[in-house]
């Protein structure tokens, strides 16, 4: 691959192109292609359902076309031998806790289980709860929630968080709360005090963990794809299509930012940084500390990619064949036309890493870690 250096999407002068060019030149990217076996594989044509990467970016989980759950080494794209298997129709969501001892996976067939990383056994299961859309694990493992639809309305989609126990002996997750709203997405704050839903049409609201008691609402002007909170759970970011919101949680809710952002492929997630001081899109950023908003701007990263990183945030992203970065050191790395890899292609930016899931069911995985310094 040419690997060339980016400035987060402002326009490289000549010089400046002709320098970077002669930084990197003979440097590329390493790329792992993991060839997932035809009978287990996604046929020819079909995209990629439930995937996922582990918060350590070791480990790649994928559905088979059997719906049994497959692990791969991200690092040598070799199969683990722990597979899992239980599931009657497809499996739509994937999660892995923070501390990779287990693996949670949700299905249409109404159930989610838990498996264990560590032995590769099944720890918990969850039935009858309708077809499951999002399961997530909060950062201290003591809660997870979920979003699957009403058992007697699929029209209707209930969030339910659930008290959780991953050790051996412990007892069947129990439901802490639920709620009818018709969220499609959610996610837990960092310290997993607060949850954050939303539905289609733009309403969220957060709530206490514990208990499910409201703590604030609101309703934004777009169409959300992605939410997320900020590190204390004072802040709410909703991304949708070009647009970004930054809500102040009081209540009522007030928004105290409204961003203009570059979209990326289909890979629309934002993120704050782990110390909440950056809100992250791809290889777009803005500084959270700059408020009010008049004072937002794009930003280049000042400190080496790990100031920023922690878990499954990125820098990354990825558009029109190439793969571009928010550190100011690059890269702007071209993807070859031999991995027929197009704007509709399923991507999955982790850390220094992307990763594509092609059509013929394989995953190409690129780490430009090497790349940045």
């Amino acid at each position: 691959m040419k690997t060339y250096c980016s400035a987060l999407g402002f326009a490289i002068d000549d010089a400046l192109f002709q320098h970077y060019r002669a930084v990197y030149k003979g440097k590329s990217p390493k790329v792992v292609v993991i060839q997932r076996q035809p009978e287990f594989g996604v046929s020819s044509g079909k995209r990629a359902s439930a995937w996922e990467i582990s918060s350590d970016g070791s480990l790649l989980a994928t559905v088979a076309s059997d719906f049994t759950i497959e692990l791969w080494a991200s690092s040598t794209g070799s199969a683990d031998k722990r597979r899992f298997t239980g599931h009657r129709a497809e499996v739509t969501s994937l999660a892995f806790s923070l501390d990779g001892l287990a693996l949670a996976s949700g299905s249409i067939d109404g159930q989610i289980r838990i498996w264990s990383l560590v032995n590769g056994t099944q720890l918990r299961m969850i039935e009858d709860i309708g077809g499951v859309t999002k399961v997530e694990f909060s950062s201290d493992g003591l809660s997870m929630l979920s979003i699957s639809s009403d058992t007697e309305d699929r029209n209707v989609r209930i969030l339910r968080v659930w008290n959780l126990t991953l050790s051996a002996d412990g007892q069947e997750p129990s439901t802490r709360f639920m709620c009818k709203d018709s969220f499609t997405m959610a996610t837990f704050s960092v310290d997993g005090k607060r949850i954050a839903a939303a539905t289609r049409d733009g309403v969220f609201e957060v709530r206490n963990t514990a208990d499910g008691t409201s703590i604030s609402n609101g309703k934004t002007d777009m169409n959300p794809s992605c939410i997320s909170l900020s590190p204390d759970g004072q802040r709410l970011a909703v991304s949708g299509g070009h647009q970004i919101q930054l809500w102040d949680i009081s209540n009522p809710a007030v928004v105290v930012a409204d961003i203009a952002a570059p979209t990326y492929g289909i890979q629309p997630s934002v993120l704050f940084s782990h110390d909440g001081e950056y809100l992250i899109r791809g290889s777009s950023i803005w500084r959270v500390r700059t408020l009010p908003p008049s004072a937002w701007s794009g930003l280049r990263l000042p400190r080496p990619l790990e100031r920023y990183i922690k878990g499954p945030e990125s820098l990354l992203s990825y558009k029109d064949g190439w793969i571009s970065c928010a550190h100011p050191q690059g890269p702007l790395v071209e993807v070859p036309s031999y991995y027929r890899i197009d704007s509709h292609t399923p991507w999955r930016a982790h850390g220094p890493t992307i990763v594509f899931f092609l059509d013929n069911g394989k995953l190409a995985v690129v780490d430009c870690s090497t790349l940045i310094s």
